[in-house]
């Protein structure tokens, strides 16, 4: 990895102090900093941010409670006990995004420490922090989950175990993965009806940073490309236009790949490119209800899901018969959003079955 040069350093933890982490002091050593040695920093600032803001917005969990786990030393009670902390987390933050939705902006953007208390809301990379922060406490092992376009925790519990936990949209379940490498990275492989991904790469948590140097990537793109969703353009123009000479000092995206090159080698990879395409395509055919859905506002919106969610059945049987009297068991809204799955769905049917029923078991499992 070359070594960056004073200016590029300063330029970078300028940046990182600026944007991303509140109450730092910039080095005063940093002419002395190798690149390990800001990675290293990277993470430290982002963890200490995250966890004073789950203090800031009481996401801890009873004391005694981690503690029991800290100091059980019965396999089977310590599981138990890893468990219930592990669905508290769950409960805990989704009460929280209950009590603050977001209405009327992107939240794409939401992932650092500065930016989530500005915004009091967070997305799956800042909700991932936030996992590692309550499971750190406990001494409960986790990993970065990297699947494509998505981060989520790993949890691995004392028996070996792992669980699937994307916090952010509710959903924590036991996995029986195969463990395999891609690239250099260790990687879970799984087949699982309820989970999109077939491959969740495990990342470092001291890697976790290349997701917010991606994140600021992605935000000077969509800030300055004129072909991207206008609802995704105008928070990113917002905060472009905030932070424009540190976007102009730093090529972020050559800064992530110089800082986590196992990165590069891992999207590089027949398996990640060959499952790129994949999720693609699947969100491709979820493209059109998911405009539907966002003309509804996020209440109705989030109405019309639970409404399929729990109507799983008769929407496994919508979708794979011609049996059309069953929308009469769902209001309009929900009708609406069926019948523009089932005609984006008639053009795969035949042609590839096997991403047509991997898109209903996605689809009625979230």
């Amino acid at each position: 990895m070359q070594e960056l040069n004073i200016e590029q350093k300063t330029n970078l933890v300028d940046a990182w102090l600026s944007i991303v982490v509140d109450n730092e002091a910039k080095p005063n050593d940093l002419e002395n900093w190798n690149n390990q040695k800001v990675k290293n920093w990277f993470y430290k600032t982002l963890m200490k941010g995250v966890s004073d803001l789950v203090d800031r917005w009481r996401l801890n969990l009873d004391d005694k409670l981690v503690e029991s786990i800290r100091n059980e030393f019965n396999s089977d009670k310590k599981i138990k006990l890893e468990l219930e902390y592990i669905e508290l987390i769950r409960l805990r933050i989704d009460e929280f995004l209950k009590k603050h939705p977001v209405e009327d902006r992107s939240t794409k953007w939401d992932s650092w420490p500065k930016k989530m208390r500005g915004t009091k809301s967070f997305n799956c990379v800042g909700g991932t922090f936030i996992g590692l922060s309550l499971l750190e406490k406990a001494r409960v092992t986790s990993y970065y989950g990297n699947p494509v376009s998505h981060v989520l925790n790993i949890i691995k519990l004392s028996n070996g175990e792992f669980v699937y936990a994307d916090f952010t949209n509710n959903q924590v379940r036991k996995i029986k993965p195969e463990k395999v490498q891609i690239g250099n990275v260790d990687t879970l492989k799984l087949k699982d009806p309820e989970i999109i991904y077939r491959y969740i790469p495990l990342l470092d948590k001291k890697d976790s940073p290349s997701s917010i140097l991606g994140n600021l990537n992605s935000l000077r793109h969509d800030a300055l490309d004129d072909g991207v969703d206008p609802f995704d353009k105008k928070e990113a123009v917002s905060c472009f236009n905030v932070f424009e000479e540190e976007f102009k000092k730093n090529n972020f995206a050559e800064l992530r790949d110089r800082f986590y090159p196992s990165g590069v080698t891992l999207r590089r990879s027949e398996e990640m490119r060959g499952e790129e395409e994949r999720i693609d395509k699947i969100q491709e055919l979820n493209k059109r209800s998911k405009e539907y859905l966002l003309t509804l506002g996020s209440k109705q919106a989030s109405l019309v899901r639970n409404e399929i969610k729990n109507n799983s059945e008769a929407v496994k049987r919508f979708l794979m018969e011609d049996n059309i009297q069953i929308l009469g068991l769902f209001t309009l809204e929900a009708k609406k959003v069926l019948e523009l799955i089932k005609e984006d769905l008639t053009s795969i049917k035949k042609e590839n079955s096997k991403l047509f029923h991997d898109f209903i078991d996605w689809m009625i499992s979230k």
